[in-house]
């Protein structure tokens, strides 16, 4: 099965410290474009080993 990012459906974005925010969001804008996912922004007080974001993403797939 194959996917891409204009078939993602919901993105869980966790994010350490809301200052990373304007950041997160142009970036996000500038990857998902037109795909547009429902997304939850969940700002954290740290992530494991230093990381500023983690994304979980659900996706439809396509048959091979």
């Amino acid at each position: 099965m194959s996917s891409s990012t204009d078939r993602i459906l919901r993105v869980t974005a966790y994010i350490a410290g809301v200052e990373h925010w304007p950041s997160f969001n142009a970036i996000f804008a500038e990857r998902f474009a037109q795909a547009r996912p429902v997304r939850t922004v969940v700002p954290v007080p740290e992530l494991h080993c230093g990381y500023l974001v983690e994304l979980d993403a659900i996706a439809a797939t396509e048959p091979d």
